[in-house]
């Protein structure tokens, strides 16, 4: 009779327990403080502690990140990185630069030639215009391709090729806020835009891994190897 009554004892406490352990990690996740997240780890169970620490890196990256789509796009872009295409994505962010950069320069060569504010705020539209057809939205879809391409040796190729223009559309980015450098011409950044507009075609006509395929790699690449590669730390 007293084992009977052990038991049930027993029976009656575990799911007060869960309950409360249930309750606890509802609360931490409401949590935005990451030092506060810290301090209940160290406050918590060691059976529960791996848990919450899961819990917390998972919370750090969606604030990098700003939210669940923020940190999918990011996590696919470092697994076409670790896949060996992830200039392919990155030439495209640049190029936006490339063009916010010569309509900065634009707009201070229309200030400094007297035009007024009506005429600066004209050319700023037309060159944000030109921009638009240029870059338009193939920098999400350049983001896809690369997510879902296949490794062959033509995508490592073109990745190259893409990281090499890469290297020089940065070093010049850098370079603009130098007095002594010389702000890219109309020629050179419409041979930067043929060169990426062929790359792009490229990529389109690149063989592609099976959607299975790309979700195992998605899934293999964990919020740890994620939180290594953006490279940040702290709360």
């Amino acid at each position: 009779m007293k084992t009977i009554y052990t038991i049930l004892l027993v029976l009656l406490i575990l799911p007060r327990t869960w309950g409360a352990d249930q309750v606890f990690i509802d609360e931490f996740k409401k949590i935005s403080n990451g030092d506060e997240r810290l301090k209940m780890i160290d406050q918590a169970p060691p059976e529960q502690r791996d848990e919450l620490k899961k819990i917390d890196l998972h919370l750090r990256l969606l604030d990098r990140c700003e939210g669940e789509a923020g940190l999918k796009a990011a996590r696919e872009s470092q697994v076409a990185g670790a896949r060996g295409v992830g200039c392919l994505q990155l030439i495209f962010g640049i190029q936006m630069q490339i063009w916010d950069s010569y309509i900065g320069g634009a707009l201070i060569a229309a200030e400094k030639a007297g035009m007024t504010p009506a005429q600066q705020a004209d050319v700023v539209k037309v060159l944000t215009e030109e921009k638009e057809h240029a870059v338009g939205d193939r920098f999400s879809i350049a983001h896809s391709l690369a997510f879902n391409m296949a490794a062959t040796p033509e995508a490592l190729a073109l990745n190259k090729e893409a990281g090499e223009l890469c290297d020089q559309l940065s070093a010049r980015l850098m370079s603009n806020d130098s007095t002594s450098s010389e702000p890219m011409t109309r020629e050179q950044l419409i041979d930067v835009d043929k060169q990426i507009d062929r790359m792009f075609e490229e990529m389109k006509k690149l063989p592609k891994l099976t959607p299975q395929e790309a979700q195992k790699e998605f899934d293999a690449f964990t919020d740890e190897k994620l939180y290594k590669s953006i490279g940040f730390s702290g709360g």
